[in-house]
């Protein structure tokens, strides 16, 4: 039996060895991941950028035309709506495929950026699918801001799952989320 000692103590050093990597690897990658996610945090709450997404909130239209009449590229304002627009849709459109591809912590997310979310996705949601609809499938083969949309959605089912209370009343008069969460 002592002859076999030597090999048995390998054996249980290797597997030491193993757990101790795997876990190292694991928060690495969490490390990794938290650092990414603050940056693009860090970047949102830059000056010029939050700036971007209030004047976002503070477009007003009645439905997807009178958006189109007043703030499209070929309406006569002096106005940046679609450069704005476009900015906040594509940042929130990179979170939604971080926490899609699990590439940062779904929890981090909700406390972060959860709530802004919501508040843009409950303003824009009409625009977005009116823009869907016009313009159809973009060259990539993906709907427009599906990713945001899918943002919005795991933040809004995180509000309903720790029990607070979803703000409706910023809802865009014309948004379909008054028939989900006002059944």
């Amino acid at each position: 039996m002592i002859e076999y000692l030597p090999l048995i103590l390998t054996g249980i050093g290797l597997i030491v060895a193993v757990i101790y990597y795997t876990l190292t690897l694991r928060n690495a990658t969490k490390t990794r991941q938290t650092q990414m996610f603050m940056q693009l945090y860090n970047t949102r709450i830059e000056e010029r950028n939050a700036d971007r997404f209030w004047r976002v909130m503070r477009l007003e239209w009645k439905d997807f035309d009178d958006y189109v009449e007043k703030y499209s590229i070929k309406a006569d304002t002096t106005e940046n709506a679609p450069r704005d627009l476009s900015a906040e849709l594509a940042y929130y459109d990179g979170l939604g495929i971080l926490l899609r591809k699990n590439m940062v912590d779904r929890d981090i997310m909700y406390e972060l950026m959860g709530l802004r979310s919501i508040m843009l996705w409950f303003k824009v949601e009409t625009i977005v699918k009116g823009m869907r609809e016009a313009v159809g499938f973009m060259a990539s083969g993906h709907d427009l801001a599906m990713n945001f949309e899918y943002l919005a959605n795991e933040m809004i089912e995180m509000k309903k799952e720790k029990g607070v209370v979803l703000p409706v009343y910023w809802l865009h008069p014309t948004s379909s989320l008054h028939l989900t969460l006002n059944p």
